[in-house]
């Protein structure tokens, strides 16, 4: 190896004397590197295509025909590493495709006369990917006989870890696409999860708009069935119950009145326990209590309402769930100390909640199996105010 300080010699001109033994001032070719190098400078400067098409082109041009080169790509890089060894027309072809193709590298290396200079564009490179130009400007140099095995081992490192970081790549690829591939397919399964959701739900949905039509129209039959319907006097609930009696025969009735309990209106003008015969039945105690009156002719609500602030209770109304909220019934339950159900004018789920919180908490109710003003008067002239009292 040159020592650091040692100049080189010019390249000398026509007539010049040569250059001293050890000092060499031309570049070195192709030929004169050895088959590793060969090796490592064809493999990283050519694409396996790109080195058999030129090789192709030259044996032809040199045998004066069309090449064609058979076999694998290695065979194909191994038998022009072959031909390297010797000056011929394919390496110098080579050599003169390697200068063209990593021209820069050689013109700044060129430059460069010290050793250490070199080795330090060396090590830079192996960090870049310049690395196969700075090979070829290292190898061709003419102090790179003096970094020769050196450039060499490092070269092969380098290869090796690329290769490695190749191979990982090429593998998180793979894991990349395969990853991307299960992702689509659960993307899939679920848009389709929610396209047979969407469905269900339009159907529910339909399902409801037709329950709610279907309430509607029963909730105006009921609301019209009232007016149709002429009400009966109040004074005569006989008539009420045996609906089949004519008119004349309920005022005939109502004239004579059997020993029943005094008419309404008699009884709320005088509430007071003197006014009631002592064969009467006690009227519903409704004085000071907190009545709700569950259901009913919606139109009649004011009419109840009366009839209860006469007797001196205190009103509320819910309409059964028709329109209120069933859930609100609970709150008006629990305020509730009476209770008057007109079951044929609530849902279900409203009869059954009027009948559970009755039957839990000993509330006192009242039944009436049909809407109507003078039912809800026997109710309040007749009940005794038990726990569940039932008047047709």
């Amino acid at each position: 190896m040159l020592a650091v300080d040692e100049a080189l010699p010019t390249v000398a001109g026509p007539g010049a004397a040569e250059p001293a033994r050890g000092h060499p001032a031309t570049r070195r070719r192709l030929w004169h590197l050895p088959t590793q190098a060969h090796e490592l400078l064809l493999a990283l400067s050519f694409a396996p295509d790109a080195l058999r098409r030129e090789a192709a082109r030259k044996l032809g041009h040199v045998h004066k025909g069309r090449c064609i080169l058979k076999g694998r790509d290695v065979d194909v890089l191994y038998g022009v590493v072959h031909d390297m060894v010797t000056r011929n027309p394919l390496s110098e072809a080579f050599q003169k495709h390697l200068d063209d193709k990593h021209a820069l590298a050689v013109r700044r290396l060129g430059a460069m006369r010290d050793i250490e200079v070199l080795k330090t564009a060396w090590s830079g490179a192996l960090d870049d990917d310049t690395m196969p130009s700075v090979l070829w400007g290292l190898l061709t140099h003419p102090l790179g006989e003096s970094l020769e095995a050196t450039v060499l081992y490092d070269a092969r490192a380098w290869v090796f870890a690329h290769s490695r970081r190749s191979v990982q790549m090429r593998h998180s690829q793979r894991q990349a696409e395969s990853q991307l591939l299960e992702a689509r397919a659960r993307a899939d399964e679920l848009q389709g999860r929610l396209l047979a959701q969407r469905q269900e739900a339009n159907e529910t949905l339909k399902q409801a708009e037709a329950e709610i039509t279907r309430l509607r129209g029963e909730l105006a039959r009921l609301k019209r069935a009232p007016a149709e319907a002429p009400e009966l006097p109040p004074e005569s609930p006989r008539t009420v119950r045996h609906g089949s009696a004519p008119p004349a025969k309920a005022i005939q009735r109502a004239a004579n009145p059997a020993p029943l309990p005094l008419p309404v209106e008699r009884r709320v003008s005088s509430p007071e326990p003197s006014a009631v015969s002592p064969t009467a039945a006690e009227p519903l105690a409704v004085n000071g209590r907190r009545v709700l009156c569950v259901g009913g002719i919606q139109h009649a609500v004011a009419r109840y309402r009366g009839r209860i602030e006469q007797l001196g209770g205190e009103f509320e109304h819910h309409d059964g769930g028709l329109e209120d909220s069933v859930h609100a019934l609970d709150a008006r339950l629990g305020r509730a100390d009476l209770v008057i159900c007109q079951a044929a004018c609530i849902n279900h789920e409203a009869y059954h909640r009027v009948k559970r919180h009755c039957e839990r908490t000993g509330t006192p109710c009242v039944y009436l199996d049909r809407p109507s003003l003078s039912r809800f008067d026997r109710a309040l002239a007749h009940a005794r105010g038990g726990r569940d009292a039932h008047c047709g």
